[in-house]
């Protein structure tokens, strides 16, 4: 029987993006996602002052293209 190290073992699955990591997988500035989450226009949850953007959302929406 092998021993797990802590670095194999799966953790929890990741539920939920911080803003900074949204842009950054949409190609979106950071400033949209906030305000498209101040303005109710993409599903979102606070925490604090914190804003999360659901993983199921993020990775079903395709990239953004950038406006220049």
């Amino acid at each position: 029987m092998a021993i797990q190290t802590l670095d194999e073992r799966p953790g929890p699955a990741r539920r939920f993006y911080r803003v900074k990591e949204a842009a950054a997988v949409l190609g979106v500035p950071q400033r949209t996602l906030y305000h498209l989450a101040e303005t109710e226009q993409i599903p979102c949850r606070r925490l604090g002052n914190v804003i999360l953007l659901p993983v199921a959302w993020v990775d079903a929406e395709p990239p953004l293209p950038r406006r220049r």
